[in-house]
């Protein structure tokens, strides 16, 4: 029984707002020794690079609305800071709190429809990972947490097939 890590490549950051840059579509690494290929393999990467198209779709709209994340931050910022130092006056108050809001709802609107469709989108890689997964082989989806506090997936392919074809 062989364990491998397979990475997907293209991955991003919803807390980094310049990782959509990256051009790379998000896809399974077809880098895996013969020797430890499952003899589903090649039909496995075409099925999980299928699921993972509409995390694809997600990275490109996080390429144009990522950096409108970081403009919300930094204007939300420069905004509470302005409010510290003119709080004498009710009407700064309430232009900061107008300001304020018209900065979070966009931020928030687009962190939460980019982590809801990347979910969605692994939950389908997710059930790749399951359909493919039989008596000589199986898929498990994994995640783990990055700096940027975002996850990072990956598959991790358990061959027990000691013939170890492909």
């Amino acid at each position: 029984m062989t364990n491998v890590r397979v990475d997907i490549n293209g991955q991003f950051g919803v807390n980094n707002p310049f990782s959509g840059f990256n051009l790379e579509d998000v896809t399974i690494d077809r880098t895996l020794a013969s020797t430890d290929a499952p003899r589903n393999w090649s039909s496995f990467c075409t099925d999980a690079d299928k699921a993972l198209e509409n995390v694809t779709k997600v990275k490109a709209f996080f390429r144009i609305f990522g950096p409108l994340n970081l403009i919300c931050n930094i204007g939300s910022f420069v905004a509470i800071v302005w409010y510290i130092l003119n709080r004498s006056s009710i009407s700064s108050w309430s232009m900061v709190f107008n300001v304020g809001i018209a900065l979070a709802v966009p931020k928030l609107f687009i962190t939460i429809v980019t982590n809801k469709r990347i979910i969605s989108g692994m939950a389908k890689l997710e059930v790749v990972c399951q359909d493919h997964s039989g008596n000589r082989s199986r898929y498990v989806l994994c995640n783990e947490s990055t700096r940027q506090r975002s996850a990072r997936y990956f598959v991790t392919v358990m061959n027990y097939d000691t013939e170890g074809q492909q």
